[in-house]
Order: structure tokens, then sequence, then C-alpha cells
């Protein structure tokens, strides 16, 4: 059975005809007809439209894309791919110079100002305090350098009046590995290809706020939630259509 055989066989089963399921979701019988028909691609709509068109079905999203569309063995696959391309660097003083070059970098292209660079020094001084140099474990490097990139991250990036649920998604963006690679960056470009989603510069302006969380399809969204360890619903279960 393929994924729009499935949602066909459900909405039978709930007693909905296209007319009233119409009604229910506010999405048009034609499209409905398409979605259950194949003709229209259901992973490439966006997130609200699958919200919508799932919850009076009962289907629960990640459980039906998983098993129809394997987006969580992919996403793997991606993962793993990433790590081989962005090896660790373990070496504590060669983190500690690195990291204060980008300090030092954003201080001279003026794209900080005073006091955020205070802060990210101070931040620097507790995530380095001395000048042993050893090889660090995955443990420290995660609780230590990747800690201190989620700051730094904060401080540049980090506006404290956005909407909540954006908010919950840049800490996690900015807690994970995949983004720390670009150290004083707010998403490298990478991170775009490692959920799926073809336009890094869009995706930029989604999360930063600028376009609506309602401009992503739902197998970037479900990605998204998988790479940073988001749950799903609470995540994006409140997303309105802003157009």
């Amino acid at each position: 059975m393929e994924g729009n055989e499935y949602l066909k066989k459900e909405r039978l089963e709930h007693g909905y005809s296209f007319h009233v399921l119409a009604r229910a979701t506010g999405i048009k019988e034609r499209s409905l007809y398409y979605y259950e028909n194949g003709e229209k691609a259901l992973d490439r709509l966006m997130v609200d439209k699958i919200l919508s068109l799932f919850k009076p079905l009962g289907i629960n999203i990640e459980l039906f894309f998983d098993e129809f569309y394997g987006y969580k063995s992919k996403c793997e696959v991606r993962m793993k791919s990433w790590k081989e391309s962005h090896p660790r660097i373990y070496d504590y003083l060669e983190l500690k110079r690195k990291s204060y070059d980008c300090i030092a970098q954003l201080k001279q292209r003026r794209t900080v100002n005073a006091e955020q660079f205070d802060r990210l020094l101070s931040l620097h001084r507790n995530a380095f305090p001395d000048t042993h140099n050893h090889r660090l474990t995955d443990d420290e490097y995660d609780h230590q350098y990747l800690e201190f990139v989620k700051n730094c991250k904060i401080v540049l990036f980090l506006n404290y009046d956005r909407d909540s649920v954006l908010k919950d998604i840049l800490l996690a963006l900015f807690s994970s590995e995949y983004t720390s690679s670009t150290f004083s960056g707010f998403m490298p470009r990478s991170f775009a290809d490692l959920i799926g989603y073809s336009s890094a510069p869009k995706l930029r302006k989604i999360l930063s706020g600028a376009y609506g969380l309602d401009s992503l399809n739902i197998l970037a969204a479900l990605n998204l939630c998988y790479v940073l360890n988001l749950d799903f619903l609470n995540t994006f279960g409140v997303v309105k259509n802003h157009s």
C-alpha cells in the first residue's frame, strides 16, 4: 500500500466524503482528490497542509512518513555522511586558538558591538580556562566546546522577543553539532542539505523569523525535528498558514 492509498482508506473508514473533509480541513475537494490519487505528492506539501489534513483522520504524521517515505533512515544516512565530512577537532589548544580568532575577526569586521564582544570573550575564558594541551574526550567536546559555541550563537543571534516555538528551534539548532562547523555564522549551508531542504538562504530566513514556519514542507520539518531531537507536534503542531 502506498501513502496516498492509506490516506484514502482512512478517509473512508472515518466516513468522510471529499466535500465534508474539505470543510473540516479547509483544503479544496479537488486537491484532496489529487492527494488520494497520487497526482500531488504528499511529501511535498507544506507542513500546515499536512497538519490540517491528518488531524481529523487521526493519522500519526511521524509514523506515516516514516512508514511510507522512510524519512528517518534517509536522515540517518545524511547525518552519518555529515559527521564523516566534518571530523571533530579534539586538540584543546587548537580549538581555543580557532575560537579566539573567530571572536577577534567579528570585532575587526565590526559585526559585534562592545557588549557582545566582551560577553564572547568571557565565554571563551570560561570554556578554555588554561593552556594545558590535551585531547578532548567526546564528553568534553559535547559539554565544553559545543556548549561554548551554543552560548556564543545565543549572544550573536538570539532575540528573546522571538516566538517561543522558533526560540526553541533556535536553541536546539545552536546546541547541535551540525551547526557548530560555522562558529560565528547563523547556520552553515550543509544544514539545509542535512534536512533535505533545497535552499539554504530560504531556510536561514525561515529560522531567523523572516518567513513563517509554514514555509517548510513536511519532510523538511520532520527531518529538522529528527536532527535536532525535537518533538514534532510540540514544535509544529501550532503552525498556522501565514499567507
